[in-house]
Formats: structure tokens, sequence, C-alpha cells
């Protein structure tokens, strides 16, 4: 599995020293799928219009791209510095959002290596 490494602009500390190294992982099938799952959210829409006038509702699975994105990363964190994946929740109080957001610009860059690369093997 393929692997991207890159800085983050702040880092956590651990021991009074900032991790700022961060590595990425290819997620597999089950991965991005548990992804797709966990973003969707049941609401309640209007369909239409019964007989009286009365607003006719159903439910749908909505998907999240923002739930999605951060469900990915989450997922495809390899490690933070010294600091091993699962990242704890702990740890991501301690981030700043530029760092999140250098983490998610990252992983968008990370699929489209991926995808470059998928796209070379085709036929």
């Amino acid at each position: 599995m393929a692997t991207h490494s890159f800085d983050i602009p702040h880092g956590p500390e651990l021991d009074g020293e900032p991790q700022t190294r961060v590595t990425l992982k290819e997620l597999n099938g089950q991965q991005y799928a548990d992804c797709l799952e966990q973003s969707e959210k049941c609401v309640q829409v209007p369909v239409g219009v019964d007989a009286k006038g009365n607003v006719v509702t159903d439910f749908r699975l909505l998907p999240s791209p923002a739930k999605m994105g951060l469900l990915v990363l989450r997922t495809r964190i390899e490690r933070i510095g010294d600091i091993p994946a699962p990242i704890p929740d702990s740890v991501w109080d301690k981030l700043s959002a530029d760092d999140i957001n250098t983490m998610l610009a990252e992983s968008e860059t990370f699929d489209d290596a991926l995808s470059g690369v998928a796209q070379q093997g085709e036929p």
C-alpha cells in the first residue's frame, strides 16, 4: 500500500516536542466503504403534497462530503510524528485549524496521485 508523508504547520506536542511529520496510507476498499456509510445521515425530506395539500415526507440517506473527507483523513492517518494511529481525540484537540486544513489538502493530493497511478495502469 502506498504512503504519503508531509509536514503540518504546528502539530501536537509530545513530551514538549511538536509532532509535525504526518504519514498517510492508502485505504483498502472496506475502509473506504465504511467511511462512505458513516458519512451518511438519515433525514426527512419533502417528496410531494397529498390530496389535502399536506406535505408528504420520506426518509433519505444524504451523504456529507465534509464528513466524508474528515472520516477518510482520520482513517488514512498512519501516524503524526511519534504518535501512531488511531489518533486519539486528545491529540485531535491539540491540532490547529491550519494543521487539519493542511492534512485535508494533502489527503486530496494523495487521492489525485493514486488516481493518476491507477489510470496509467489502465489499457
